[in-house]
């Protein structure tokens, strides 16, 4: 059974970013150990990693800052920013898994493919949250607010 992440505010986002990591690491290292020197020929897969790369960078990013803003101000005053988190990480993985699986397809079959397929759905098992619902709900607190709130 995978690990569960705790209740604390932004534990799951770090527990899928953490398997977000996981990911990047497994498509780029089969990407590099079936190409090797010959990688910089497979345009769409660097393509891939670089996507997966930016959207880590992102999710750790907006994890970071909003865990310094709670830090500072305590979870209540922050709800927002932890919304804004939610959503970014939340899509983040759903790109990041999108890309891996495309790129895991380009490279191996049969098996080998459905295991690392597998190991795929392993690591982006979660319950995941109401996007549109919590887009929403950033919509309407910006509304009352009269403007964008970072």
């Amino acid at each position: 059974m995978p690990e569960e992440p705790g209740d604390a505010p932004l534990e799951k986002e770090k527990y899928m970013l953490q398997n977000a990591k996981k990911l990047v690491i497994m498509g780029a290292g089969s990407a590099v150990q079936k190409y090797g020197k010959e990688l910089d020929k497979e345009q769409e897969l660097l393509l891939n990693v670089a996507d997966m790369v930016s959207e880590i960078y992102n999710m750790e990013a907006a994890i970071a800052r909003t865990e310094k803003a709670i830090e500072k101000n305590g979870a209540d005053s922050e709800t927002l920013k932890l919304l804004y988190t939610k959503v970014l990480v939340e899509e983040g993985l759903q790109n990041i898994e999108a890309d891996a699986k495309e790129s895991l397809i380009h490279m191996e079959e049969g098996d080998t493919l459905r295991t690392m397929l597998s190991m795929v759905r392993k690591l982006t098992r979660r319950t995941p949250d109401n996007v549109i619902k919590l887009k929403r709900e950033i919509a309407e607190r910006i509304v009352q607010e009269k403007k964008y709130v970072v």
